[in-house]
């Protein structure tokens, strides 16, 4: 009999996992076939500055001498991973579920931009670069010595001029903070990009052309347009950022605080404290105690809310907010979101049906007292 219950308990495990599974699967695999057959080509500004430098690649002549070259590389590539790391958005986060406040500093160095616009940088950095091509041309000892002098002049010159422009900068913006509430969840399709340019918020979102047929090939051509929106997108956290005062963040961060410590000492309870209080009352052998089912079915309900919190959240937070995030910001789909928190669910049902064992167990234990 043990054996016949345990494998009618896999048979029902693996006939709802199969299912779901498979309704997940055929989901995934209409959204990938949605656009098949068609080849799409975005024409890359990679030379293009007006979209804050987020394309920007600009040509390195490699017949240049190589420390020449480094230089540039090197350059390029710092003006890259800062424009990076104001895309995300990095500061202070304190988040509860799918809402949340966030404060970032701006940082304390340029972007790409302030030195392209700056014509003392520029005029030093092209006079380095022709300094380092009449270097190939000279073969006496001394010419050489004194032209590494002048270029390492140069250099040192070009620092200053960097060190000057950042305090430049630093007394400007007085490194002011900008507050935003925190939405989580969201995303850009991959062709579309955020960026900040000039102190404004905007989207590089791809503008498609009509569909092409050569020779049996479907293809669409794209470029990229600036959408100017209100939100900042802060892409690691993949988070839509909405600007707040100072005054209202000061206000939500102690709520904020509040209550990420009252989820963590709601967890602590439910999974640990409720749990170790039942096995103490089993242990006395006083199992089938109405306490433990008001534990149990307490369990049972968190779990269940939690669940119905995060799938249902960011969705009603959206809709709260659908005058403020543009259209390109996208949450998950439903089914993903119900996969993920399935665990939940699954746990509060499991957790329920042991709250109705043992609940019968007590009605039967009372049975048994009034019956003696």
């Amino acid at each position: 009999m043990r054996r016949y219950f345990s494998l009618v308990a896999f048979i029902i495990a693996a006939i709802i996992t199969l299912l779901l599974s498979s309704v997940f699967w055929l989901l995934e695999m209409r959204a990938v076939s949605v656009g098949s057959g068609l080849t799409r080509v975005i024409d890359h500004p990679s030379d293009d500055t007006a979209f804050g430098g987020i394309f920007y690649s600009p040509f390195i002549d490699s017949d240049l001498p190589h420390h020449i070259y480094q230089q540039k590389q090197d350059s390029v590539a710092q003006i890259k991973a800062k424009i990076d790391y104001i895309l995300k958005g990095a500061g202070e986060r304190w988040s509860f579920g799918a809402i949340g406040i966030s404060a970032i500093e701006p940082p304390d160095w340029l972007t790409s931009s302030d030195y392209k616009s700056d014509r003392e940088y520029q005029r030093l950095f092209n006079k380095l670069d022709s300094i380092g091509g009449n270097a190939n041309r000279m073969k006496d000892p001394d010419s050489l010595k004194l032209n590494d002098q002048a270029r390492q002049a140069l250099m040192d010159s070009l620092e200053q001029r960097s060190s000057d422009m950042r305090t430049s900068l630093e007394k400007e913006t007085d490194h002011r903070v900008s507050y935003y509430l925190a939405l989580t969840g969201y995303s850009l399709e991959p062709e579309n990009r955020f960026f900040i340019q000039n102190g404004t918020y905007n989207l590089a979102i791809v503008k498609w052309g009509e569909i092409k047929v050569t020779r049996g090939d479907s293809v669409q051509k794209g470029v990229y347009v600036r959408k100017p929106i209100s939100v900042r997108y802060a892409s690691e956290a993949k988070q839509v950022l909405i600007p707040v005062s100072k005054k209202t963040y000061r206000i939500l961060k102690p709520l904020l605080v509040v209550l990420v410590f009252g989820q963590v000492f709601l967890f602590i309870y439910i999974v640990i404290g409720l749990p170790v209080q039942i096995l103490i009352n089993i242990s006395r052998g006083d199992a089938f105690n109405p306490k433990n089912v008001s534990r149990l079915r307490l369990m049972s309900l968190v779990l269940f809310l939690y669940g119905l919190l995060d799938l249902f959240g960011p969705n009603l937070l959206r809709l709260a907010f659908s005058s403020r995030i543009p259209g390109e910001f996208e949450l998950s789909p439903f089914h993903t979101e119900l996969w993920n928190n399935l665990h939940f669910f699954l746990a509060a049902l499991a957790i329920f049906i042991v709250s109705k064992a043992f609940a019968r167990g007590c009605r039967l234990k009372q049975e048994q007292e009034l019956t003696i």
